[in-house]
C-alpha cells in the first residue's frame, strides 16, 4: 500500500466515522423525544411485525398449560419434555430431620470448643502455676535474706 492509498483509507475511514456518529447522534435524539417508540421497538416481535430486523419472541412464559380439543370434554396438556422439574418447596426444618434445631447445635459446638479448649491449655495453665510457686518461694527467700543481711554489716 502506498502513501497516497493509505492517505486516502484514512480519509474515507474518517469521512464513514462521522456518518456514523452522526447516526448515532440522531438516534439517541429520537430516543429522548419519545422513550415510548424506542421501547416498543424493543419489544416488536418479527412474527407480528413481518420485520426482519425485529427479535422473534417464544411463547410468553404464562401460556395455558392445557388446550381444549376439537371433541368435547378432551383436554391436551401442553409441556416441554426438555423442561426441568420444580424444585420442591423447603418448608424448613421438621420434627423427623436428622439433625437438631439450629439453637442446640450453637449450644453443642460451644461447649465443645471451651472443652477442647481447656483440654489444651491444660500443661500450660500447670506450668504457670508452678511458676508462680517458685516466684512467691524466691520472693520469701530473698524477703528473709534481706532481714538477715543489712549494708552496715560490711560484707
Amino acid at each position: 500500500m502506498t502513501a497516497e492509498e493509505r492517505l486516502a483509507k484514512i480519509q474515507e475511514l474518517q469521512e464513514s466515522s462521522e456518518r456514523l456518529r452522526a447516526s448515532i447522534e440522531e438516534r439517541k435524539r429520537r430516543r429522548l423525544e419519545d422513550p415510548f417508540s424506542e421501547h416498543e421497538r424493543m419489544l416488536a416481535d418479527a412474527r407480528f411485525t413481518k420485520d426482519e430486523t425485529d427479535l422473534v419472541f417464544t411463547e410468553p412464559a404464562g401460556s395455558p398449560p392445557m388446550q381444549r380439543g376439537d371433541r368435547e370434554g378432551v383436554l391436551y396438556r401442553t409441556y416441554d419434555p426438555n423442561e426441568r422439574a420444580p424444585a420442591a418447596a423447603d418448608d424448613g426444618p421438621s420434627d423427623d430431620e436428622a439433625y437438631p434445631p439450629l439453637s442446640e447445635l450453637h449450644e453443642a459446638i460451644a461447649e465443645f470448643v471451651v472443652t477442647w479448649t481447656e483440654r489444651k491449655l491444660a500443661p500450660c495453665h500447670e506450668r504457670i502455676a508452678k511458676l508462680e510457686a517458685q516466684v512467691e518461694m524466691l520472693t520469701a527467700l530473698l524477703g528473709q535474706k534481706r532481714k538477715l543481711w543489712t549494708p552496715s554489716d560490711g560484707a
